[in-house]
């Protein structure tokens, strides 16, 4: 009787996202958001997706490759390479589950060929493990081996256990044909510990008894016993009908290789036949009547066990299982020489030779066709190397006419070249010019406007002395003379009245003289540093009750100013609180001047009535006109921000030179 051996094809392990038969789309949901998609790569992710829910959901494969090879093409015109590789491979998934190794082996290749344009390793051994499986199908093992090897190396090298271990699971299957028993084993208990450690469960069922027929191959039944009492454990554990069916079948041959014939193995033999005939597996039903057939032989019960053995050829015949055949007549021809029906035992014995000749002529046509494939690979490959060389001495003599062409053009480009470079040389010449003109002209405003500007100063220091020494000097003798005549010169009441008034009148007239001096040129300034000088002009403000100001200054003392620096920043600030007395009805403001990475900041901000910032370029007032010259002097900028009856907000920065 021939062994059973278990041989799952699961190339979409591999696969990211495939094999999930459960979508979070339905078909429908899938193709109306198929009808209003661009064509990109969505569109192709929604292809491949309505392909998968014909092959898992529908269980039509067909249909499912219609809709694979639009999204290849779509990928194709996109050079979406991904979408090519998920076609490619879900493709030959389905050729590989219909038996057209011939088919799925060419998609390998296109597959590995364009994995190795696009430097893409990964998706090359996911290609050599689908040929390896290919070759395996067409019964080429020797091709098969060193491609699963190759991708084996690389799962390993990367971690990825389960991959590696499908990979050796291919590879046992393949030595096991080649009748190299020892390396079968070898590779088939490597896949079995790998998927151990990954604790996979239903999918060990696969590699556990594809390891117990490479002991049953060499006749060491005992050996494959833990394992099929295992895998069956598993599948029935994980309710895998066909696992169960596959592993119970294999499990009887076991015990048949150690002369079992007990109960338990007629219950291993019928519960196969109805797992078979429950999942209408017609190849397993027959070989499970064969091992009901066996079993019943052992009883000494000829008759039943003719019954059993002709029912499971029937099925043989009706559905084109060779090798079931072979093991249906081999089965008769040891029951009719038990009945000693030698007659029928020799025809049965013919039968089972007439057979083998079909199989091993099945084997040797698989063999020609593959060998016709590679004939016809090759052929095509020198066609198109023909065709290359053909193409190639055409180029050659094109060649020629486009190197004159080229050197032509290359001697143009150059003139044309040298030409632009003069041209954006003397124009880069005329904006240098014209750059140091505005530079010059800007430095000659600058000059002009410091010269004005410390002018004032001066004169202010000038007129701020004269008032306080001259007039202020007369203005307070004055005031003395009234003050000694009041006390020595006998008057009357109306007389000291008026005399009284007019002490007071000069009083008022030398404070006001004090305060015009000091705003022309503040002590304070000349005694204090700038932050101290601003906290007491502030400070004056807010006691004269003209406004309430909160004056904040950091990082002042941290560097050195400049005196006409200090004195212009002092200015600015002093124009900015006058305006804001003047114009902006403010009950209270924030002066704030800080000092931070060479740059000083001053801000001023009040809760007066506002105004539109766009009358600023029109207003007549000399005041802003005053800051912003003061501004561009010190090379800084201003920004003015304000809206009725919000205020108004004054920032300005100015850079401090390094020393």
């Amino acid at each position: 009787m021939k062994y059973l051996f278990v041989f799952i094809i699961a190339v979409f392990i591999l696969l990211p996202g495939k094999g999930n038969a459960q979508h979070l789309l339905t078909k429908d949901s899938l193709m109306m958001a198929l009808s209003k998609a661009a064509p990109d790569t969505l569109k192709v992710n929604l292809l491949l997706n309505i392909g998968d829910s014909y092959q898992f959901d529908d269980n039509d494969p067909e249909t499912a490759k219609a809709w694979y090879k639009k999204a290849g093409e779509l990928s194709g015109q996109l050079h979406y390479h991904a979408g090519i590789f998920n076609y490619l491979f879900y493709y030959l998934d389905i050729l590989v589950q219909q038996g057209q190794y011939d088919s799925s082996l060419r998609y390998s290749r296109q597959a590995i060929a364009l994995a190795q344009q696009l430097k893409d390793t990964a998706r090359m051994m996911q290609g050599n493990f689908t040929a390896g499986v290919s070759y395996d199908g067409l019964e080429d093992y020797t091709a098969a081996i060193p491609l699963l090897l190759q991708a084996a190396d690389y799962y390993e090298s990367r971690h990825n256990g389960k991959s590696a271990g499908l990979c050796y699971n291919e590879m046992q299957l393949a030595y096991r044909h080649l009748a190299q028993y020892a390396n079968a084993i070898q590779y088939g208990k490597k896949a079995v510990d790998i998927y151990h450690q990954l604790h996979l469960g239903a999918q060990s069922v696969s590699p556990l008894s594809n390891l117990a027929g490479s002991y049953l191959a060499i006749y060491q039944p005992e050996k494959s016993l833990p394992l099929l009492k295992e895998a069956l454990a598993i599948s029935k554990t994980t309710h895998s009908g066909y696992n169960e069916l596959t592993t119970t079948i294999n499990l009887a041959d076991a015990y048949f290789l150690m002369e079992h014939y007990d109960d338990s193995v007629k219950m291993l033999a019928g519960r196969a036949l109805y797992l078979a005939r429950t999942l209408g597996q017609k190849e397993y039903e027959a070989q499970s009547l064969y091992a009901l057939a066996t079993w019943v032989l052992h009883q000494n019960q000829l008759h039943k066990a003719g019954l059993y053995a002709d029912s499971g050829l029937v099925i043989a015949k009706e559905n084109n299982q060779k090798e079931n055949r072979q093991t249906g007549y081999f089965l008769l021809s040891k029951i009719a020489y038990a009945n000693h029906d030698y007659q029928k035992a020799a025809m049965m014995d013919r039968e089972v030779d007439l057979v083998k000749e079909e199989i091993e002529n099945d084997h040797i046509n698989r063999s020609i066709l593959a060998l016709q494939m590679q004939f016809e690979t090759t052929k095509k490959e020198l066609r198109i190397n023909q065709l290359e060389t053909a193409q190639q001495v055409q180029q050659l003599a094109l060649q020629k006419r486009k190197t004159v062409i080229f050197l032509l053009i290359l001697l143009l480009a150059m003139v044309l070249l040298v030409g632009w470079l003069l041209l954006r040389n003397n124009r880069r010449r005329q904006a240098l010019q014209h750059q140091q003109i505005l530079q010059l002209q800007q430095e000659k405003q600058l000059s002009a406007t410091e010269a004005v500007i410390k002018g004032q100063e001066e004169e202010r220091v000038r007129m701020a002395r004269d008032l306080h020494d001259g007039l202020g000097g007369i203005l307070s003798g004055t005031r003395y003379l009234l003050g000694s005549m009041k006390e020595h010169i006998v008057t009357g009441e109306e007389h000291a009245s008026t005399i009284d008034r007019t002490i007071g009148m000069l009083d008022h007239s030398i404070a006001e003289l004090r305060r015009v001096a000091h705003n022309m040129m503040p002590e304070s300034l000349l005694k204090l540093d700038l932050n101290d000088a601003l906290q007491d002009y502030c400070q004056q403000i807010t006691n004269s009750d003209a406004l309430d100001i909160t004056y904040q200054g950091f990082g002042l003392n941290d560097v050195e100013t400049d005196h006409t620096v200090k004195i212009t920043v002092y200015r600015i600030v002093q124009e900015l609180i006058n305006n804001i007395i003047k114009h902006a009805s403010a009950k209270s403001a924030v002066v704030q001047v800080i000092v931070k990475d060479r740059e000083l900041s001053i801000a001023v901000e009040d809760d007066g009535r506002g105004f539109d910032t766009a009358m600023l370029d029109s207003a007549k007032g000399i005041g802003y006109k005053n800051i912003s010259n003061r501004v561009e002097f010190l090379k800084g900028k201003i920004d003015v921000s304000s809206e009725i009856g919000k205020g108004t907000s004054v920032y300005i920065q100015i850079p401090l030179q390094h020393d």
